[in-house]
This record gives C-alpha cells, structure tokens and sequence, in this order.
C-alpha cells in the first residue's frame, strides 16, 4: 500500500488502488460474457445483479461454488447490530471523483428475514445485520485466494482455478492481513503507480490506522514496479504485474470473496 484507495480520494489525488495481475500460469480463460470494457474512467459499472430469492438459497439453486452478495434497494440502507435491535445506523455509499461507490455487501450468514454481512470499515470483518427485504440477493462465481508464502494470487470459479499469478505483500513492519475480506469497489487508475485498474478491498492495515488522509483501507493493485513482485515491500496491499488487470477489472464483480491466508 503506498497511498491507500480511500486515502488517495481524500487526498485529492486522481488515481487509487489497482488490481492487476501477470506474469502467472493462465488456466483456462475468463468468460467472454466479460469482456465488455469498463468505463474510461472514475468508478467502473458493477455488471448487472442475478437475483435470488431466499427460497432459492434454501432450496440450494445458487450454484456451487458462487457466494451471496447483498445489494441494498435503496440508496442508504440501516444495518442492525442484530436482527431486530433498536438501535441501528445507516450505511450510506462512499462518493470517489465525484461518482458514488455502489453498495455491496459480502453475506456472511442469513437467517428467515434478516442477512449477515460483512462491512467495508474497521475494524476488519466487521459484520452488521439488514433486512432481507431491504435488499437483492446476487451471487458471484469467482473467489480470489492470496497466498502470502507463496507470493501468489489464484482466481477460483465455481470451485476451479482459472488463473494463477504472483504478487508482491506487504513488509514485516506493514502487513498484509489474514483473513476473508472482499472487493469493495473497481476504478480505472490514472496513476502507473498503481495500474490501469483498482481494486479496493474490505481489509485495512493492522499498523496503519491513517495514513495520507484515510483510514488503511487495502487493495490488490498493479505496479509500475515489476521487479517488486515475490517480494514483502508493500505497506500492505497486494501488488502484481499489470499484464491480466483488464480482464481481472472485467470479470471481478463487487462483492467478490477475497481470502488472505
């Protein structure tokens, strides 16, 4: 992490966090269905949601291998502490060049009218309780898998791994945090520093409670730096080759798991 994605916008500075990937062994290739292109420039358009119902959850119809991700209704949505607490706040979407950053959220749990989700906020694996009716269950095929040992980065759909790259992490004085997380947000970077797309992800540095004007959020971004890769040098976000960014930028929608292990 070298500005992070919320710092930088605070910051007043164009580009973000990017997520790329290269050099790595292709196993298999992306869908075509993923091949449109997203915008030039600011917060790049979600694809559009597959709904699912909460009977079809139940009913086991969401595919194998693909997670549930919330989508609020409206533009602001309350989160419960849990279901039915009285007291609750609202989640409202974060505004990057001038664009709103559209809401999504990983479920983590659900029970009969309610949706555990995970929070894009400190501190990390936060989880805050909606209404099922406030919200569009969608589901995404893909997990992305960081291997912070072995300095890689693997792409699973629906339970197979259809690329593999390597990565730089952060330092031992900086980080990169275990856990599961998940993409927050996708913008075209403006910046080489960071590649021509940003990931922005729900994980904050454990070291870096502010830095540049924000809070440590973490991404998995492009570099300019190539001989940085299989290394411990980031302050905590995950750099790669940007050679795969565009079709990662294409296929990842929001939402999408991300586990650092």
């Amino acid at each position: 992490m070298r500005r992070s994605l919320v710092q930088r916008m605070l910051a007043g500075v164009a580009a973000v966090l990017a997520v790329a990937a290269g050099g790595g062994v292709l196993r298999g290739a992306l869908p075509a269905s993923d091949a449109a292109s997203p915008p030039a420039r600011g917060v790049a358009s979600p694809r559009p949601p597959e709904p699912f119902s909460l009977a079809d959850v139940q009913s086991r119809k969401v595919p194998r291998g693909s997670s549930l991700i919330a989508v609020p209704k409206a533009r602001s949505i309350r989160a419960y502490r849990r279901p039915r607490a009285r007291r609750t706040r609202r989640l409202r979407p974060r505004v990057i060049e001038g664009q709103r950053v559209p809401m999504r959220f990983m479920v983590v749990a659900q029970r009969k009218g309610w949706v555990r989700v995970q929070l894009p906020s400190r501190p990390n694996r936060s989880t805050a309780w909606l209404r099922r009716r406030d919200v569009v269950l969608t589901t995404t095929p893909y997990r992305l898998v960081i291997d912070r040992k072995r300095h890689r980065l693997s792409v699973i759909n629906r339970n197979r791994l259809t690329l593999r790259v390597p990565i730089a992490v952060g330092s031992s004085l900086t980080p990169t945090p275990r856990g599961r997380y998940y993409v927050t947000d996708l913008i075209r970077s403006r910046d080489p520093f960071y590649g021509p797309y940003a990931l922005g992800l729900s994980a904050h540095s454990p070291v870096l409670t502010s830095y540049a004007g924000g809070n440590g959020q973490l991404g998995i971004h492009g570099t300019n730096q190539p001989w940085s890769i299989g290394k411990d040098v980031s302050h905590g976000c995950i750099r790669v080759r940007n050679r795969f960014v565009r079709r990662l930028a294409r296929a990842v929608p929001i939402g999408t798991p991300v586990v650092i292990r």
